[in-house]
């Protein structure tokens, strides 16, 4: 279930909730301190690493994610 962030405009107050994505549109979260519906939305930074650290043992390149070699024609799997 994903979590979102916010701030209450009410109190001041910074907390995560976790809702589905039906309820954060249905319902709406409240602050957990004093039960305001007035919150911002505070969003962070994610970070996110896709190179991978494998290399093809035939050609030594860089192996893509799903373990086979990229180069063509080499038809080897990791």
């Amino acid at each position: 279930m994903p979590t979102y962030p916010f701030r209450c405009r009410q109190c001041g107050i910074e907390f995560e909730v976790f809702l589905s994505i039906k309820e954060k549109e249905t319902k709406g979260p409240v602050c957990t301190s004093c039960g305001s519906g007035d919150l911002v939305r505070l969003y962070s930074n994610v970070n996110v690493n896709t190179k991978t650290t494998q290399s093809c043992p035939h050609h030594g390149c860089e192996a893509m994610q799903s373990g086979c070699c990229p180069r063509m024609g080499c038809g080897q799997d990791l």
